[in-house]
């Protein structure tokens, strides 16, 4: 459901109820190799609530929240790297006006577990960018922090490891060129 709340704020409600059947995923067999199999059936639900707004009008905030379960054969088996919450935030307006934009931006994840049933604990993420829009001719920049605050946190993989170190922080610049195009 999407519901206009005024000129400048749009609200949105998402129910969801996925449900798999023979899925196709990694079995570790006795003798610790990987077998492909048709696994029990899947189930996610949940819903998400989002709201877009521009409280003036050279800034937009975007925000969402999802509350979900996803489970595996077992009713209350958890499904791995399924996390219960999900939330996320984003702000972004102009630095130099029409020339150079600002934006940040956080992400939440409720506790996730692995394939071996360990609980890895909630993550928050903040990023910021900025980027330019038509600063010179022929060619824009994007520069960033992905992992601003260096959380040290673990990713579930289903691999012959559980889990994997994610990236602390890194930074990351990135080029468009638009070259002469004789049919401007």
């Amino acid at each position: 459901m999407e519901r206009k709340l005024g000129n400048n704020v749009t609200a949105i409600v998402n129910g969801f109820d996925y449900r798999l059947r023979n899925v196709i995923q990694g079995e570790w067999t006795s003798d610790t190799f990987l077998q492909y199999q048709n696994a029990n059936a899947q189930r996610s639900s949940g819903v998400e609530f989002e709201v877009r707004t521009s409280p003036a009008s050279w800034l937009q905030a975007d925000g969402s929240f999802v509350v979900q379960a996803a489970s595996g054969g077992d009713p209350g088996q958890r499904l791995p790297n399924s996390p219960g919450h999900i939330g996320k935030a984003k702000l972004a307006g102009p630095v130099v006006r029409n020339k150079l934009y600002l934006s940040g931006g956080f992400q939440y994840m409720s506790a996730r577990t692995t394939v071996t049933g360990a609980l890895l604990r909630p993550v928050a993420l903040a990023d910021v960018t900025l980027s330019t829009k038509r600063l010179l001719r022929e060619f824009d920049l994007v520069l960033g922090i992905r992992n601003l605050l260096n959380w040290q946190y673990d990713q579930p993989v289903n691999l012959s490891i559980d889990r994997i170190r994610a990236d602390g922080r890194s930074f990351f610049l990135k080029v468009i060129w638009e070259g002469d195009d004789p049919g401007r």
